[in-house]
């Protein structure tokens, strides 16, 4: 498996994580939950954007 296929698969993985968390996300409503559903979220988009940018790294890797 070579790292394009590595990072295809962890870009799978992270997006079936990032569903599942939507579908529990919305069944709590406490102040505590609605706190650590924040924090959550902060990190999914943080946690996407070094997909993307990994993504970038590994397209522009070809180039040469």
């Amino acid at each position: 498996m070579d790292i394009e296929d590595e990072l295809e698969e962890l870009e799978k993985d992270f997006e079936q994580t990032e569903r599942q968390f939507e579908k529990v996300r919305d069944k709590d409503d406490s102040d505590d939950v609605s706190k650590k559903e924040e924090k959550a979220s902060k990190l999914v988009k943080e946690i996407r954007g070094q997909l993307e940018f990994l993504r970038d790294q590994v397209d522009n890797s070809e180039d040469f």
